[in-house]
């Protein structure tokens, strides 16, 4: 994330580390991945879904409630009560840069090891504790 002029960005990305950092209170970090892969995973889920309503909207509006119209693509159907969209647009603002980057880097941390061959399948649980 870039820093603007007076460094506001990275106040609310060390805000919200620290605010994660209570969320996880005394659990361990190398359990708290689980936590964290969920919510990769909803994150991941909820991008191929609303692809999916953006194009059935363009083409087939009436099917945009429809999970099964979802499911014929293998696209989860995500359900969830949310707010109006401008606090979506808020949220994905702040949050979709954090997740472009914490992807980013664990790809910059893995792919090297990988192609080098320092990484096999057998460790990736005992790389995982270290990056933890």
């Amino acid at each position: 994330m870039a820093s603007t002029e007076n460094g506001s960005d990275l106040d609310i990305e060390a805000s919200l580390f620290k605010t994660a950092d209570k969320l996880r209170g005394n659990m361990k970090p190398s359990d708290y991945k689980h936590v964290a892969l969920g919510l990769i995973f909803l994150k991941h889920i909820s991008v191929g879904f609303e692809l999916k309503r953006q194009a059935l909207l363009a083409e087939y509006p009436e099917d945009a409630q429809d999970p099964d119209a979802y499911l014929a693509d293998n696209v989860f159907w995500v359900s969830l009560v949310v707010g109006p969209d401008s606090f979506r647009a808020i949220f994905e603002a702040n949050v979709a840069p954090l997740f472009a980057r914490i992807l980013a880097q664990t790809r910059d941390l893995l792919l090297p090891r990988l192609m080098l061959g320092e990484l096999r399948v057998a460790k990736a649980p005992q790389i995982a504790q270290e990056v933890a």
